[in-house]
């Protein structure tokens, strides 16, 4: 399947740390793949940023508790489900009990 996203900027915007904001076909959105076989991390990881997302990625489900716990945000997360340290569910279940301001994310307006 082949999609028409036309032309694209490749402006980006330094935020919190090391992640990356492009503006783009994404409309700037962020993702965090989380999974720990690295062959599906790559796939995922080149198929988003073609279309403009930027992308960040971690190797189980701790890595991402840490990271939001530290203030990251993102607009989506893709999660294995199974994974060694701290699978899928567990990684959920510890998300929706960080405060609601940790957790939230950025693109809010869009769905207004």
């Amino acid at each position: 399947m082949v999609f028409e996203t036309g032309p694209s900027s490749t402006k980006s915007t330094k935020i919190a740390g090391s992640y990356k904001r492009v503006e783009g076909v994404g409309g700037n959105l962020s993702v965090l793949i989380v999974d720990d076989d690295p062959i599906i991390r790559r796939i995922h990881r080149v198929m988003l940023n073609k279309f403009g997302l930027v992308t960040h990625v971690v190797e189980n489900g701790k890595e991402a508790v840490d990271l939001f716990r530290s203030g990251a945000c993102f607009d989506m997360v893709l999660m294995d489900m199974e994974m060694p340290i701290m699978d899928g569910p567990k990684v959920s279940f510890l998300l929706h009990t960080l405060p609601l301001s940790m957790r939230q994310h950025r693109s809010y307006e869009l769905w207004e």
